[in-house]
């Protein structure tokens, strides 16, 4: 036995073992995997958990408390789900006499052993992506609130956000709705109409009975108790801010904020009204380190409901908390200090002028309003009542009783029940694949686009993805469609986890492997990712991993295909560079056709060859055939545009926002001539004048946001922590951060997360810091921190590994392992204990530990130019010198003596490097000694560029040179204002942009680009290059697919290269990306076509090049049905392709194209004779409307049949 195969067997036998060992979740799933399937559900148990047992609140515990308190009730166990015991004591106390009362550790044993068995669960929020609910378990998820906000799929970015809230509502038995909004919140936000299987109960929020029914007086004698100030002759104003953040670090700043208001409301209130604070729990751990405001900050363990019962005046944001409130009758002041993060990340549900308060953006407007609230609740009292009536009509203080006796007692009283949402369609679940830039992807896209959503509910089952191009065709999928997400850890016991393993190998074909696939386990897992749900059909579109098959197959749909979208078995033993990336997960997923419905490929021809080739694993009746529908609007929206959509896209409407986003910077306020300070940037019934801006002249101040509004640039600023407001950009000079604290800590920490975080020679932005070097070659190391300093950016940390001062890195980046700063221990034990803690992790980074005196000093950007000098010998390294990872590039391309592109520079103890570009490909890095720069004369770039742009100002100048700044005069008929133009290069000189721009045929000048509005972009985007459109004087040929063996674009290239020396005005596109990139690129630059044969990776609009294309080319040796030659049909493209099945299919025996030999001599052939000819000989019209009805009745035929 070798030792490849000998290793690859013991981490077959250690690695379950290791997980279960060291990583506790792995421990955590196989422990609950047992006692899910060893341990039977106890009827009398109720498990509640809050806030991932962060808290004992809200509707569960108002469910709990209305139990207990009830004696007909008496035989239930109640089990509360606690995170940390010491921070809820105070309340756990309160129940230690109650022998039915239990408290559990959350993600115990024992929790988990209750999770398995409670016949009723009962949570506001979610349980963990472990969760698996059981058909005798009563799963009832009340949520934590009316929702403002947009919620699930509504909220902008990652659809995979909302996964694990998905997969809950999915798997609960009960949704408590308090309104009709949040019942739609649940059906079309999280789209659960269509399947989910539960109820909504529609009765209100039992955590309002809270609000209505506390008695006030022993719940003030119960917060005095916890030490807050309250003067009981005041009324109570509650300021409940929620928390739009993302880390620690701007909790830390929120808070600032939040303390310098309530010293202000304090200051100006507070001989009315007591202040009190209830921080959004996030940030809790925060604010209780904050002195200011210990004596008003409302403890976290305190429920927010009872706590409204005695509030006399709230202040909030976006909460939903005010929801709740409106059945006080009681005044609401919207305050909205950081509206500005609000409009870009979510949106609301709700228009912000129908809210039952004054909308307020300022502390001065807010201590306003409470000074008036009177006048607030007589001129909102309409909205007051509308909301009131539409929101909380349900909620008489009885709530939870109602929903008690019928979830408890099966009651028949009266209550809205909204049920079998499930039975209005029939369901079907897809896998797509990797959703990555390919046929199968676009092929599955035209489908979500086809389907009739009125007859089907349909979800797509995905991995969470992390790149930006599968995130991108995820975005295109049909809105109709759902998103559920493949997540967290498998449920699998070790026994699971090696039956698994060994089917993953070696396939299910053999009767002892049949005996040993984990059907069990597998539907188990359907169970965890799609909860209650069942399905009509399970659809694996990809039909090239048994990994995703398994979980295809394993839900409970009355139907299972599997799609097969090329010849199967040649693509099982496709090779690229000497490897077979399909052989292992195609042999797997072949051995378990059997266990499929139906197995259809996209083209008659191609089903004929799979069945043929492939029915020793399924018996041939399974076989079958969809073909691919297409996307014509797709495919012609190019051809769309026109005057009409150029003149949407540059007029500006009334309040226009083209920026808007945070911008954090120290300045000065220096130019206030007839400048005005308002409440908010945009123009609306909400704005206000705040003051003039010589109010603030020479002042220092702190920029927060900025807004761009119809042109203009608006900076919202603050002083001392006060908000100001907004004022136009060029009033600000801005300044570099400074210090504004700085403390020496001892604090041991891991480098976590290095994306975006760069390590400084001083803190980021303050004068004269440096970048040092990038983190990531440091990730998981241990370092020690030694001072931690404040500037108006957050926090930064001094970090050090192995005593080497390394830089400054932001804080966030940094995982707290110890902080040994206030530990009452001698410094040499502290030493002791840290260097025992780092010496393991040290071993394992030995290379970088190692390598730490060759560390980068400085790392920079740069844009020059240079030539390498040493014409004997130079090196070139693959990474950057600081990595130990580099190592020497052995063949490098050679570039003696030519033109080089240096766009960055590393600094270390054996001097500088450059990393070098040339023809814009990455070579790598050489000493600064064997380059010589080439004077930039100012000019920093300059590129060609085609596209087309609007002249938008009155007054603009257009320069004969962009470097000498000489004026071109233009007579009366040469006014380009409002005039579309072609700009045709680009150049940057110091900071400024200028266009070359030209007039049909005729170069004008150079402008501005600041004067220029682009309207409409031409030209293909090649490495970061844009070259011109394909030129009608040339012939133009054009092939658009994967690069990869199968389709052959190499024969394509060398046929080409034969044809080209008979007719050189011909030219060929090749679009897309793949494997064989760089071996194709290399075959062009042998053949010396590179002026003639343009690789162009993958395009976002690749139609509007096709289009501007004589004739398609497909070369590929074999397809299943190429979607490729239907969009070209589609576009009326000339069309050669190789003689194989599925192009025959298509292209229907030569109907629409022709067809010729798979070699390189068919292709010469066949491209000759279509220059010779001057077109096809085939312009039959392809009818692209009818195919795709043809296309989609035959998807529903064959998945019925």
């Amino acid at each position: 036995m070798n030792k490849k195969v000998l290793k690859r067997k013991i981490k077959f036998i250690g690695s379950p073992v290791k997980n279960t060992l060291m990583n506790t979740g792995y421990k955590r799933n196989r422990i609950y995997s047992n006692y899910y399937e060893t341990k039977k559900v106890v009827d009398n148990v109720i498990l509640y958990e809050s806030r991932d047992g962060k808290s004992i609140t809200d509707s569960p515990y108002a469910i709990f408390k209305y139990l207990i308190s009830q004696p007909n009730y008496n035989e239930y166990k109640h089990v509360w789900s606690i995170q940390d015991f010491e921070d809820l004591e105070i309340v756990m106390n309160q129940y230690k006499d109650l022998d039915n009362v239990i408290f559990v550790k959350r993600n115990s044993t024992k929790y988990l052993e209750y999770l398995s068995t409670a016949k009723y669960l009962i949570n506001n929020s979610t349980f963990q992506n472990f969760f698996i609910p059981k058909e005798d378990q009563v799963y009832i998820n009340t949520w934590h609130g009316t929702p403002l906000k947009k919620m699930g799929f509504e909220i902008p970015g990652n659809p995979a956000t909302s996964r694990n809230v998905v997969r809950n509502f999915l798997s609960s038995s009960i949704l408590i709705s308090p309104n009709e909004h949040t019942t739609n919140m649940y059906l079309k936000s999280y789209k659960l109409d269509g399947l989910y299987r539960g109820k909504i109960i529609e009765n209100g929020y039992p955590r309002i009975d809270l609000t209505l029914n506390t008695n006030k007086s022993k719940f003030i004698n119960k917060l005095l108790n916890t030490g807050l100030k309250i003067d009981t002759n005041k009324e109570i104003i509650l300021y409940a801010p929620t928390w739009k953040g993302t880390n620690v670090s701007q909790a830390r700043n929120d808070m600032k904020q939040i303390i310098s208001d309530m010293e202000i409301l304090k200051e100006k209130n507070g001989n009315k009204y007591n202040v009190l604070i209830k921080v959004h729990p996030f940030l809790y751990s925060t604010a209780k380190d904050f002195i200011e405001i210990k004596d008003i900050l409302i403890p976290d363990y305190i429920d927010t409901n009872e706590m409204l019962s005695i509030t006399d005046l709230l202040i909030t944001d976006y909460s939903s908390i005010f929801f709740d409130y409106l059945v006080t009758d009681k005044p609401v002041l919207f305050y909205m200090w950081d509206a500005e993060y609000y409009l870009d990340s979510r949106g609301s549900y709700i228009d912000f002028e129908e809210l039952p308060g004054p909308v307020l953006y300022n502390i001065e407007e807010l201590t306003e309003a409470i000074t008036n609230v009177k006048d607030a609740q007589i001129n909102y009292q309409e909205n007051y009542s509308a909301m009131k009536e539409r929101f909380t009509k349900y909620d008489d203080g009885n709530v939870t009783a109602r929903l008690v006796d019928y979830i408890f007692s099966n009651a028949s009283e009266s209550i809205k029940v909204i049920k079998n949402l499930d039975d209005k369609k029939e369901k079907i679940i897809f896998y797509p694949g990797g959703m990555m830039n390919n046929g199968i992807t676009s092929s599955f896209i035209n489908l979500m686009n086809n389907i009739d959503y009125s007859k089907y509910d349909v979800s797509v089952f995905l991995k969470i993805p992390n790149k930006q191009e599968a995130l991108k065709n995820i975005a295109k999928i049909n809105e109709n469609a759902r998103l559920l997400f493949k997540q967290g850890i498998s449920v699998y016991s070790l026994n699971e986890i090696y039956r698994d393993r060994l089917c993953h190998n070696r396939g299910v074909e053999e009767n002892y492997l049949k005996k040993m696939y984990p059907e069990k386990a597998y539907k188990r897992e359907a169970k965890r990712f799609f909860g209650k749900s069942k399905f009509d059909f399970s659809i694996d579109f990809s039909g090239y991993s048994l990994f995703w098959a398994k979980f295809i197959l394993a839900t409970n749909a009355n139907k299972r295909i599997c799609y097969m979208h090329s010849d199967i078995l040649s693509d099982s033993e496709r090779t690229i560079n000497k490897k077979r990336p399909h052989f292992i997960n195609l042999r797997g997923l072949m051995t378990v056709y059997d266990r499929f419905d139906k197995l259809v490929s996209v083209s008659k021809g191609t089903m004929e060859l799979n069945k043929k080739n492939l029915s020793n694993y399924a018996s041939k009746e399974k076989f079958d055939f969809i073909i691919n529908s297409i996307n014509p609007e797709k495919i012609l929206r190019h051809r769309m545009s026109n005057n009409h959509d150029i003149e949407k896209d540059t007029n500006i409407n009334n309040n226009s926002i083209s920026l808007n986003k945070k911008f954090i910077a120290r300045a000065r306020i220096i130019n206030t001539e007839g400048l005005i300070i308002w409440n908010k940037p945009v123009r609306d019934k909400f704005i206000k004048e705040v003051d003039t801006a010589d109010s603030f002249k020479d002042e220092e101040v702190v920029i927060s946001w900025v807004t761009e509004v119809n042109d203009v640039m608006y900076y919202k600023f603050s002083i001392d922590n006060k908000i100001i407001g907004w004022l136009e950009e060029k009033a600000f000079e801005i300044l570099p951060d400074s210090i504004i604290s700085s403390k020496r800590v001892n604090i041991l920490a891991i480098l976590k997360r290095t994306k975006n975080n760069t390590i400084w020679t001083k803190p980021y932005n303050i004068f004269n810091s440096r970048k040092a070097s990038y983190s990531g070659q440091y990730k998981n190391i241990m370092v020690d921190v030694k001072e931690i300093a404040e500037t108006q950016h957050g926090l930064y940390s001094l970090i050090y590994i192995n005593e080497i001062k390394i830089g400054w890195i932001d804080t966030r980046a940094l995982n707290t392992l110890k902080d040994y700063t206030l530990i009452n221990k001698s410094l040499k034990d502290i030493e002791k204990e840290k260097n025992r803690l780092k010496r393991r992790n040290y071993r394992i980074h030995s290379k970088v530990i190692e390598y730490l005196p060759n560390r980068s000093f400085r790392d920079r950007i740069i844009y020059k130019k240079g030539v390498i000098k040493n014409s004997e010998s130079y090196q070139v390294w693959n990474k950057i010198p600081s990595n130990p990872n580099t190592r020497e590039i052995e063949e490098p391309i050679e570039i003696l003596n030519k033109e080089i592109e240096l766009t960055q520079v590393m600094i270390n103890k054996n001097g500088a490097f450059y990393l070098v570009k040339f023809d814009s490909k990455r070579i790598g890095w050489i000493n600064s000694n064997a380059v010589e720069i080439i004077p930039d004369k100012n000019v920093f770039k300059e590129k060609p560029t085609f596209y087309k742009g609007k002249i938008t100002k009155e007054n603009y100048s257009i320069f004969k040179d962009p470097l000498t700044k000489e004026l071109l005069t233009l007579a009366d008929n040469e006014k380009y204002s409002n005039s579309l133009v072609s700009v045709v290069k680009e150049t940057v000189i110091g900071e400024d942009v200028y266009c070359c721009i030209m007039e049909e045929d005729q170069v004008i000048g150079w402008i501005s680009k600041n004067e220029i509005i682009v309207v409409e972009k031409q030209g293909i985007k090649v490495n970061n290059m844009i070259i011109e459109d394909p030129s009608p004087n040339n012939i133009n040929f054009v092939n658009m697919s994967r690069l990869s063996p199968e389709k052959a674009q190499g024969n394509l290239i060398l046929a080409f290269n034969e044809v080209q020396k008979r007719y050189p005005n011909s030219m060929l596109y090749i679009l897309g990306d793949g494997p064989l990139k760089v071996e194709l690129q290399n075959l062009v630059e042998e053949l010396n076509l590179n002026n003639k044969v343009i690789l162009t990776g993958q395009q976002e609009e690749p139609f509007r090049i096709l289009d501007k294309c004589d004739c398609f080319v497909l070369s590929s040796h074999y397809e299943g049905q190429p979607m490729v030659l239907l969009e070209a049909l589609t576009l009326s493209l000339d069309i050669i392709a190789t003689d194989i099945i599925a192009n025959r299919t298509v292209l229907e025996e030569g109907k629409y194209g022709i067809l010729v030999e798979d070699s390189v001599d068919g292709l010469v052939e066949g491209l000759s004779n279509y220059i010779g000819k001057g077109h096809s000989d085939y312009s039959n019209p392809f009818d692209y409307v009818k195919y795709n009805q043809m296309a989609i009745q035959n998807f529903y035929e064959v998945i019925h049949s």
